[in-house]
């Protein structure tokens, strides 16, 4: 389902085109993206090792980039992730600043820095921040934003946004009927297609098989 079918659903579901505000429904299959992006640790939130260009210290992160996971020095050396704070203590208070091989680096407002100070081709996976296909392709970063997109998870489970953004619109509408759909919305998070998704989507490994006779 692309964003104009899920919002077709949500309209003929509960709300027509007379009391539907357009503006109003896309906000609220937005913070359903956000929310089911957020419900489980989901297999597509992460990139796997891509080419990660660091310059004086400095990366330029990809436009998807949430939270690193690890990171790999030009040699393909893993080096130590740190705080903002113990990070600058060690490689930004000194003037002046170490160079060198990096030995760490930090994340401030989605930047990546690494210290001493070193430029190359550096190796980085990481966990994207919420994202959505673009007319159905490829992955970009933030909510669907044109008719055309879909959610990033497998097309069997994009239904899910229906009864997400349609419980919201109520609660934002003070709809009176609102509590009527709490257990349609409950079953879809925690119930069938919630766990459909989870199988689907979380983990990406299977627990080996028993060798019956091994010694």
């Amino acid at each position: 389902m692309n964003r104009l079918a899920i919002q077709a659903a949500i309209a003929r579901n509960r709300f027509t085109a007379s009391t539907d505000n357009s503006a109003n429904t896309l906000e609220w299959i937005s913070a359903a993206e956000v929310a089911i992006w957020n419900a489980a640790d989901w297999e597509f939130k992460r990139v796997p090792l891509t080419n990660l260009t660091v310059v004086a210290g400095v990366a330029t992160e990809p436009a998807d980039f949430g939270k690193a996971i690890e990171l790999y020095d030009p040699q393909g050396t893993p080096i130590a992730g740190l705080p903002p704070d113990k990070f600058e203590e060690l490689y930004t208070a000194p003037v002046p600043a170490p160079v060198g091989n990096a030995e760490a680096y930090t994340v401030i407002d989605r930047q990546i820095i690494v210290g001493p100070t070193n430029s190359g081709t550096y190796r980085l996976s990481y966990r994207r921040r919420v994202s959505h296909r673009a007319d159905g392709a490829a992955v970009t970063a933030g909510v669907m934003n044109s008719d055309l997109d879909t959610p990033v998870w497998d097309a069997e489970h994009h239904y899910i946004l229906v009864p997400w953004a349609i419980r919201l619109g109520e609660t934002m509408q003070h709809d009176p009927g609102a509590g009527q759909l709490d257990a349609v919305v409950d079953e879809l998070k925690q119930g069938w297609l919630f766990r459909a998704m989870v199988e689907e989507h979380v983990g990406g490994i299977v627990d080996p098989f028993a060798v019956w006779g091994a010694s």
